[in-house]
């Protein structure tokens, strides 16, 4: 019996052993033998990550079972990932693990992007290029922007907490990263308050968690526009991908464009929630009408290659009004 499913560690043992005997009449280690063979695939990228993944972590309840495991990602995989064999539940462990420390890394390159937008002339980009070419650090997913979401991320980052206090330690690392990503959609909240205009009005170009999928779970676009509903903002949305969802969860309390450009042009700030090309084409090719604050969540949008009516507000970067404000000699001094 194989499981790949991401499960709160324990469960293998305790729960569906127990019940695969119950319903099967066998015996555990007489009759059948148990793997837990994790995924670590993301979406939007599936099959290529389970053809090429950058490890395997096999649970086995025995060497004979984990080995046939191995022979069948030795036939799939495209790479020659290596391959670590290891108890069920510390398996179980680990894939909640790799999930919890990239939300810290998230987090942490998030704290380093809300520092830049109060110190004038620092690049969060260029700041995380360079740290994470030190190979104790890596690139991988330390760039600063929005908080984490989808369907992975949250729920493994609240198990593994889960996990900590039963078993007696306080989880302080990531009650923390928990904090910074409920941070993060807050502060994005109050950077489009900020740039409100008197009819009120905002659009939000990408509804997704991440560009090129359709789920919307735990998305940093959707949470965002549930606070400005909340406040009576008129909102109006493009994202061909995620519409249906977000129509099941907002019906006609927002508007619905049928182009990037009608988003743009509906409300004269906007906020770019994906890393999108697509996206970016057709904002530095948009010539609007009025005048237009683009919030760009991930820096993508060069202000040169854009329209003069076009205002680029970035995270992760201090805005003019903030630069003036901060004497950065002071800091040293405090």
């Amino acid at each position: 019996m194989l499981f790949r499913s991401t499960v709160v560690p324990g469960s293998t043992e305790r729960t569906f052993i127990p019940l695969i005997e119950q319903y099967s009449g066998r015996k555990y280690k007489k009759d059948f033998d148990v793997c837990f063979d994790p995924d670590f695939v993301a979406l939007g990228t599936i099959v290529r990550d389970f053809k090429n993944p950058d490890m395997v972590i096999i649970g086995e309840s025995s060497p004979a079972a984990g080995a046939i495991v191995a022979g069948l990602h030795s036939k799939v995989c495209l790479n020659d990932p290596p391959i670590h064999r290891m108890s069920l539940i510390s398996a179980e462990v680990a894939k909640v693990s790799l999930n919890a420390y990239i939300t810290m890394k998230i987090s942490f390159a998030n704290t380093i992007a809300n520092i830049c937008e109060k110190i004038p002339n620092t690049d969060v980009d260029a700041i995380t290029n360079a740290i994470g070419v030190d190979k104790r650090i890596s690139p991988y997913y330390l760039r600063g922007g929005l908080a984490f979401g989808g369907t992975c991320f949250p729920r493994d980052t609240k198990a593994f907490m889960t996990i900590s206090r039963q078993i007696g330690i306080e989880p302080t690392l990531l009650s923390a990263v928990d904090a910074v990503n409920e941070s993060q959609n807050r502060q994005l909240a109050q950077l489009v308050e900020r740039h409100l205009t008197p009819d009120n009005k905002v659009s939000v170009l990408g509804l997704a968690f991440k560009d090129k999928i359709s789920v919307i779970e735990a998305s940093p676009a959707v949470r965002l526009i549930q606070e400005l509903v909340i406040n009576d903002v008129d909102v109006t949305v493009y994202d061909p991908l995620a519409m249906e969802s977000v129509k099941a969860v907002f019906d006609d309390e927002i508007s619905y464009a049928a182009s990037v450009e009608e988003c743009l042009a509906s409300s004269p700030v906007c906020v770019l929630t994906l890393m999108s090309s697509s996206y970016r084409t057709a904002i530095e090719n948009f010539v609007p009408d009025t005048p237009i604050t683009l919030i760009d969540c991930w820096r993508q949008i060069d202000a040169a290659k854009v329209h003069d009516h076009i205002r680029i507000s970035a995270i992760g970067r201090a805005d003019d009004d903030v630069a003036q404000a901060i004497n950065i000699r002071a800091i040293g001094n405090k």
